[in-house]
């Protein structure tokens, strides 16, 4: 079972400043705020999406500022890797 935290593989691309990446995280991120569940399956693979709902589920409501600083901070994560 996928704890929402654990995840079989990774396919979000290096070139984090398309803007529809930081889109995608906040549209999931918002998901979560709004109490939509992201199932199992959608959840074995990392998106930029569903790591947005994985933060939003743990995090909660926030302003874009706020989620824009964690989505950058999360990118340089991802590149540092």
């Amino acid at each position: 079972m996928i704890d929402g935290l654990s995840y079989d593989e990774d396919v979000r691309k290096v070139d984090p400043e398309r803007n529809y990446r930081r889109g995608r995280f906040k549209k999931g991120w918002n998901d979560a705020v709004d109490g939509k569940e992201y199932g199992e399956e959608t959840l074995r693979t990392l998106t930029w999406e569903n790591l947005g709902w994985r933060i939003g589920s743990i995090v909660g409501e926030a302003n874009e500022h706020r989620q824009q600083e964690v989505y950058s901070q999360l990118v340089k994560i991802q590149l540092d890797e």
